[in-house]
């Protein structure tokens, strides 16, 4: 995975802990989503970008080696902003059955970046924790998915019609 200049000389000045979990989460995902016991959870959203109101589904894949006796449950959430989300329904689940289930969920109606955050709970306490983000929006330029490589990028938006927005 390569990483933009600007985001390896921001590392270089925090404390070397961040840096080894920061390099152990690019090279194994997995690292920060499993708790002592093993238990595991990986949250992927069906698309990048969606538009405004649109239905979405997350595939949500557990892995608990020990199956601990209480319930089980997923419980899902919408983050966005600095500190707001928007919960979705717990699922309860039987991580001994089923490993994997789909959630679905109807995207916000504002332009934004968003990320779907699972929690995998026993009794009502987290076990393991995943997230997958994705943006909202209809504008390819608010949403940085044209000409992110460098290159003519302003020769190119600078003789482009605007794109007009919804």
């Amino acid at each position: 995975m390569a990483l933009p200049l600007k985001t390896l000389r921001c590392l270089e000045a925090c404390p070397p802990s961040f840096r080894v979990c920061f390099a152990l989460a690019c090279l194994f995902p997995g690292f920060l989503t499993t708790n002592a016991k093993g238990d595991s959870i990986t949250v992927e959203v069906d698309r990048v970008v969606y538009s405004q109101g649109s239905n979405g589904v997350a595939r949500i894949t557990i892995d608990v080696p020990t199956v601990q006796p209480g319930t089980y449950a997923i419980k899902p959430r919408l983050e966005y902003g600095l500190v707001l989300t928007n919960t979705l329904s717990s699922t309860p689940i039987d991580p001994a059955v089923s490993n994997e289930i789909n959630i679905a969920f109807t995207v916000p109606p504002n332009d934004w970046g968003y990320a779907l955050v699972a929690d995998l709970c026993l009794d009502g306490v987290v076990q393991a924790t995943s997230n997958d983000v994705f943006a909202v929006g209809t504008n390819p330029f608010r949403l940085g998915q044209i000409n992110n490589h460098g290159g003519l990028a302003a020769e190119h938006a600078r003789n482009a019609r605007p794109l007009r927005e919804r």
